[in-house]
């Protein structure tokens, strides 16, 4: 028999390079950017090169648990789905999704769970409940109406808090 767990992550990591301008940005604000660098300490610029997204995260999820993943801005939630996703390669530590290790078996991970992006997500109503979009989702994916309504309210009714 498997794990109880849908997720575990042992010291997930991933980093990403501090890049204050993106390749589509004008020259001449790279220009002034590089500008401010030559007044800067070098400590102080070497602390900034690289920012980490995930920093040795490690949590559970147990199977049939709903799970939300709440933060600011920047504090790395969409960088941690693309990591249990195997859309991002972590730069250390590793997880298990559905029994599957995402360094390993990427295309097992891949094919054991459901992405959703916020792209994809045109039909997310803030005019109606959670309840109700989680029945508007599971027609969606081709569930009877009934049986969608079935798994939403079970799902809800079973779901609790982190921590």
């Amino acid at each position: 028999m498997g794990s109880k767990f849908a997720i575990e992550t042992f010291d997930l990591t991933k980093v990403f390079k501090y890049e204050p301008f993106g390749a589509g940005q004008m020259w001449s604000a790279m220009w002034v950017d590089g500008i401010k660098k030559l007044f800067r300490s070098k400590k102080r610029e070497k602390l900034k090169q690289f920012i980490a997204a995930v920093d040795h995260l490690n949590f559970k999820v147990e199977k049939g648990e709903f799970v939300g993943i709440l933060g600011p801005n920047g504090a790395g939630k969409t960088t941690l789905v693309k990591l249990l996703c195997c859309v991002l390669r972590a730069d250390e530590g590793t997880a298990l999704v559905n029994g599957y290790d995402i360094d390993k078996e990427k295309y097992r991970v891949k094919a054991s769970v459901s992405l959703v992006t916020q792209a994809g997500w045109r039909f997310f109503s803030y005019a109606q409940s959670v309840k109700e979009n989680l029945e508007l989702t599971a027609v969606l994916y081709g569930l009877p109406k009934k049986r969608s309504r079935k798994k939403s309210h079970s799902g809800l009714e079973n779901s609790r808090p982190l921590g």
